[in-house]
């Protein structure tokens, strides 16, 4: 499970759910809140072959690709 909490703005789901996408991810299920001014989604995702995501480096990979998002920056 992913969650992401941020200050809304538009596009900010797309641009997370793209970079998870880009990450070779499926979202198999997502609940979406809005709090006041403030987003908090949790995402259940998993690799490309169905499995839970496990390997430190493949968490690493999308922790970053999320944080480049959420700071609007290139992914690395």
């Amino acid at each position: 499970m992913l969650e992401v909490r941020a200050a809304d703005e538009l596009g900010l789901l797309h641009r997370v759910t793209r970079a998870l996408f880009d990450c070779e991810l499926d979202v198999v299920s997502a609940r979406v809140s809005t709090i006041g001014s403030e987003v908090v989604d949790a995402f259940y995702v998993r690799d490309a072959a169905g499995a839970k995501v496990t390997r430190p480096e493949d968490l690493q990979r999308i922790e970053g690709a999320v944080r480049a998002v959420l700071d609007r920056r290139p992914a690395p």
